[in-house]
């Protein structure tokens, strides 16, 4: 028989590794990710709309600010805020676009990615220039 004798000093810290372990937890599917951005601001940064991250929501408080980044996956995107997003690039994500407040423009469909388009009283859709067939 083997008997292992190990001091206290090295007993807690992995005690206490294993209570902070135990104690984490991981997002939720349900989370989502708030990006606030400022007037004038560009983002370049590409979003994944997927769960957990997703939906994604865009605040533009005033002013306009542009999302040049790709979005792309399953989830969605909200716009909020009273300013205007303008989204600059081919977006293909798939969850749909929700428009709660301010205005998101774009100059292409294929900028609104794929699914289901809802603006709410206190939002707007410009777009621009583009054509759109609404069933």
């Amino acid at each position: 028989m083997t008997v292992l004798a190990s001091p206290c000093s090295q007993v807690a810290p992995r005690l206490l590794a294993v209570v902070v372990a135990a104690l984490f937890v991981a997002p939720s599917a349900s989370a989502q990710t708030t990006i606030t951005l400022a007037n004038g601001q560009t983002n370049a940064t590409a979003y994944d709309t997927t769960a957990p991250t997703g939906p994604l929501t865009f605040d533009v408080g005033s002013g306009a600010a542009t999302q040049s980044g790709a979005l792309s996956g399953s989830g969605s995107i909200i716009k909020t805020g009273a300013g205007t997003l303008t989204l600059a690039a081919t977006h293909p994500f798939s969850g749909g676009t929700t428009i709660n407040a301010g205005t998101l423009a774009v100059s292409a469909v294929n900028q609104l990615g794929s699914g289901s388009i809802s603006v709410g009283n206190g939002g707007r859709l410009d777009g621009g220039s583009a054509s759109f067939n609404f069933n």
